[in-house]
């Protein structure tokens, strides 16, 4: 019980730093449930991926420099490789930790 609290007051932290960040891909959802926080936060989604780039843009401004972009495009784990490169940096994760990162299908319990 005690950990659903503070799992449920962590991700409503979360949640409120990123819009006090003005993260875009946060303006304009108004969740008010940790649980549709928590759903958006840490279920794997492509709207969940976006947030981390826009996450790792803000701390490392190269990131999303015009060369990286032209990179990027070549392939779609590009991206994830270089957000897990940057969370190794930040002591996050291991660089290899790419399914933390990459979109998967439906999950069965966040």
């Amino acid at each position: 019980m005690a950990v659903a609290l503070k799992e449920k007051q962590l991700v409503r932290h979360v949640y409120a730093a990123l819009q006090a960040a003005s993260c875009p891909l946060v303006e304009g959802l108004y969740l008010q449930e940790a649980d549709s926080m928590l759903q958006l936060l840490c279920a794997p989604s492509q709207h969940r991926t976006d947030i981390l780039a826009w996450i790792c843009s803000s701390i490392n401004p190269n990131f999303a420099n015009s060369k990286t972009i032209a990179v990027r495009s070549s392939g779609p784990d590009v991206l994830i490789k270089e957000m897990a490169v940057l969370g190794q940096e930040l002591m996050l994760c291991k660089a290899d930790d790419l399914d933390l990162i990459r979109v998967r299908g439906r999950i069965e319990q966040v």
